[in-house]
């Protein structure tokens, strides 16, 4: 509610910024959603235009890390079909940001989160983990393991190693991903 959280009276706002926080009746199309989350960033569309719907919108939602605020709207026009669109043309790995970024912000705008997001394989898999780690029985025995992989994995050579040397298949970590993905799929049957 604007007036509640002292944002419709605000003198020392714009009027931009109080829009940000009136929740769109509907999904916001492409261009409405640029704006609102270029609006969110602080910047501006000409500033943005290199810029994908889902590199602004992941980066709208880890905004509130540095104490910009992410409201229902931001959120919604985060998860709109523009971006959805542009995100299942993306590997998992391109994508996972964006899912994370969502997680991050699930507590306190969870209502918000489209359900072509929410519903998704990999962001459910990504709740069971979360769950997961933070139950005291189940977390332990997780974080131990993966520890135990990377342990396994790098060297004992005092050099550096770069990641795609330690998640290449058939090493340790790669095969503690696979038992992770296996166990998170049969928990949330």
């Amino acid at each position: 509610n604007c007036e509640a959280a002292g944002m419709a009276a605000n003198p020392h706002r714009s009027i931009s910024d109080q829009f940000a926080y009136l929740l769109p009746p509907q999904d916001p199309d492409p261009a409405t959603a640029r704006r609102l989350l270029c609006q969110a960033l602080g910047t501006t569309e000409q500033i943005e235009a290199g810029s994908s719907l889902v590199q602004l919108a992941t980066r709208a939602l880890v905004a509130h890390h540095t104490g910009r605020p992410v409201t229902g709207a931001i959120v919604r026009a985060a998860t709109c079909v523009g971006v959805h669109a542009e995100h299942s043309g993306m590997s998992f790995t391109e994508g996972a940001p964006l899912l994370c970024a969502l997680h991050a912000v699930s507590a306190f705008c969870s209502m918000s989160i489209s359900q072509r997001f929410s519903h998704s394989a990999h962001y459910r898999q990504l709740a069971a983990l979360t769950g997961a780690l933070a139950d005291p029985r189940e977390g332990l025995v997780l974080r131990a393991k993966g520890f135990a992989a990377m342990r396994e994995a790098v060297p004992d050579d005092s050099q550096w190693h770069s990641w795609s040397s330690l998640l290449a298949p058939n090493t340790a970590i790669a095969s503690f991903w696979q038992e992770l993905r296996t166990w998170v799929g049969e928990r949330n049957r």
